[in-house]
């Protein structure tokens, strides 16, 4: 994936506990903040493996949800790789806020067409619309 970084990285809150966040780079620019409801001891984050020392309560836990929250944020910008989609800051934000809802396209097709304006800056009239739809349930019946 070209100029997408994804990573874990603790964020320092107060008594030495710590949130464990996953960050995403667009170009080396910070594009989006994922926070896994996470914390941990801020001394027992390994910075140079980027994950929980092995000693700390639930580590094994914790580190495997990071695994997954990463492999799972590098799936959805693959796919957009794959089908030549666009991938800017914009898209990120609403890819973390949105989460899976933004992931499965019939979903995000569906808010799409309902507030979609034309260049005029009107919304789309109720056949268009319905045309649209359709072809989103047609897309459905081939996944």
């Amino acid at each position: 994936m070209s100029g997408i970084n994804i990573y874990p990285k603790i964020e320092k809150t107060s008594r030495g506990m710590a949130n464990v966040v996953i960050l995403i780079d667009l170009n080396n620019a910070r594009a989006g903040r994922d926070n896994i409801n996470k914390k941990i001891n801020a001394a027992d984050w390994d910075n140079s493996l980027k994950q929980v020392k092995d000693g700390a309560p639930n580590a094994s836990l914790i580190n495997q949800v990071i695994k997954n929250t990463i492999n799972r944020h590098q799936n959805f910008f693959l796919k957009r790789e794959t089908l030549d989609l666009p991938i800017t800051k914009e898209i990120i934000k609403a890819y973390i806020s949105k989460g899976s809802r933004f992931a499965d396209f019939s979903i995000y097709a569906k808010e799409v067409i309902d507030t979609r304006k034309t260049k005029q800056g009107h919304p789309l009239d109720s056949d268009t619309k319905r045309r649209y739809l359709e072809e989103v349930v047609r897309m459905d019946k081939f996944n």
